[in-house]
């Protein structure tokens, strides 16, 4: 499996079959992803089934999706455990790429959130065709605030929903930092 590896965590880019395990509850999908998953997984309501169709879609029109696409983040130890998911939105476009996270409810305030943020962002600039990354959240959600601040991300205005806003880092600016 193709991982983005940081200090704690392995972001784990994954098969249509694992998804599909996910998806249906199996007790195979712990073993696939070799990491026990948490009884209360997903990590936040948005992260539902309909969410993982769209991502078995997504890999299935494109098999290159799976290297800019959804991640599970499996936080390393003994035994290694799920800790959450994210990834990229859709491939690079007009030198910009979306990224999103969801850490579990245990596990938060832990610096993991920016942790995947931040890698996923180091990634994304690593492609040349990379010059802006963005993210969309909530204005009420002030700790997704605070990790995509904390990662160098600055609020650029209304986001692509209704109610949301829209934060960016720009490849000069993280050259800056």
């Amino acid at each position: 499996m193709d991982a983005i590896e940081t200090p704690r965590l392995s972001l784990v880019a994954v098969s249509n079959e694992v998804l599909r395990a996910d998806l249906d509850g199996s007790p195979q999908f712990a073993a696939m992803l070799s990491a026990e998953v948490p009884a209360d997984w997903p990590p936040d309501a948005n992260y539902d089934a309909d969410a993982i169709r769209y991502v078995i879609a997504m890999q299935a029109r494109d098999p290159a999706a799976r290297e800019w696409g959804f991640r599970y983040f499996v936080l390393k130890g003994s035994p290694p455990c799920l800790a959450g998911a994210g990834g990229y939105a859709a491939p690079a476009a007009n030198g910009e790429i979306e990224i999103g996270y969801a850490i579990m409810p245990a596990l938060r305030r832990l610096g993991l959130a920016s942790e995947a943020a931040k890698a996923l962002t180091a990634r994304a600039f690593a492609r040349l065709d990379v010059e802006r990354v963005v993210a969309h959240t909530l204005p009420e959600l002030a700790a997704s605030i605070g990790v995509l601040e904390k990662c160098g991300f600055h609020l650029e205005g209304p986001g692509a929903e209704s109610g949301t806003v829209r934060y960016v880092i720009r490849r000069a600016q993280l050259r800056a930092r």
